[in-house]
């Protein structure tokens, strides 16, 4: 299975939920960056 990015954030803080990313959390200088990558399959 293949899959291409469509997306990338950064967020501050809590990232909530997004049914279609997973994010993946990081600390840095002690404050909380989310980096959310959007997959889709490809077809």
């Amino acid at each position: 299975n293949q899959f291409e990015i469509v997306g990338c954030t950064y967020l501050y803080g809590d990232p909530g939920c997004h049914k279609d990313g997973t994010s993946w959390g990081a600390k840095i200088d002690g404050k909380d960056i989310y980096k959310r990558l959007f997959i889709r399959r490809r077809q």
